[in-house]
């Protein structure tokens, strides 16, 4: 029992450090998609998947686009540094790849105290996010202040300037428009002038009809069938085929006896005839 659990124990501590040395590839990755959205990597790299938070920190469903991705980054930001090498293409050899990235990456000085160039054909894991990591540490990132703030308060005063002209305009379109209709209701006085008369005398045009009432309810008679809405039903509309199928149902119930009792008597008689039949 007490070697059991000895063991156990050993077991723990040696998952432990395990993960801690895999996490290392995580929070590099985190500091490596940060700078690389710093340099615009996406307009490089279009064709390319989108990178996540952990995709050169553990194995891709697709090795080999994952090497390829990882290599054409190294590329791209040698090429940025000033340092020339053709990233191969997916129909090349990984091994002689990686050993010319090897190779490259001793003549810009990266760090290589992780191994061999076989860490490099990985794609992934704590290698290649130390070699990503330190190319793009030697980039140098400037950030420059923002020149938009004599732009900004011409912007805030035009725009106040318009919202009063606008205020202004909309207080003189109300007031006309309330005038407008003093006038036409009230015949706006002596001063409206003649368009206020033929205002009022359309009113009144209006108001009393020159129609005959007899002909009125003449015309409504003859008119009010065709003022009718005809709602066809649909026969594809569910309520209907739930009458039809209902309306089917009763029919087969009621001759369902009287057929039966036919096939059964049609039943007696085949297998009497098949008994007369001589074997």
């Amino acid at each position: 029992g007490v070697i059991c659990n000895r063991f156990a124990i050993h077991m723990a501590e040696d998952a432990v450090v395990t993960a801690l040395d895999g996490s290392a590839a995580f929070l590099m990755m985190d500091d490596i998609l940060e700078r690389l959205k710093m340099l615009d990597y996406e307009l490089a790299f279009r064709g390319f998947t989108r990178l996540t938070h952990t995709y050169f920190a553990m194995p891709a469903p697709n090795p080999n686009e994952q090497f390829h991705y990882f290599m054409a980054l190294c590329s791209w930001l040698m090429g940025l540094l000033g340092s020339a090498w053709q990233a191969p293409s997916q129909s090349d050899d990984p091994n002689l790849a990686a050993q010319s990235l090897h190779s490259q990456l001793q003549q810009v000085g990266a760090p290589l105290s992780f191994g061999g160039w076989q860490k490099l054909k990985q794609g992934h894991g704590e290698p290649c996010c130390v070699i990503l990591q330190w190319l793009l540490q030697q980039i140098p990132i400037e950030f420059k202040p923002a020149l938009h703030a004599e732009e900004a308060e011409y912007e805030d005063a035009a725009v106040a300037e318009d919202e009063a002209d606008g205020a202004h305009d909309m207080a003189d379109e109300v007031g006309d428009a309330e005038n407008e209709e003093e006038e036409y209701y009230h015949g706006g006085g002596d001063e409206a002038g003649p368009s206020a008369g033929r205002q009022g005398k359309l009113t009144d045009n209006i108001l009393e009809a020159q129609v005959e009432p007899e002909a009125w309810r003449v015309e409504l008679e003859r008119v009010a069938p065709q003022l009718k809405m005809q709602v066809l039903s649909d026969p594809k509309e569910w309520r209907n085929r739930l009458v039809n199928t209902k309306s089917h149902q009763a029919k087969l119930q009621a001759l369902a006896p009287e057929t039966a009792a036919t096939l059964e008597r049609l039943s007696g008689g085949l297998a009497r005839a098949f008994q007369g039949i001589p074997n």
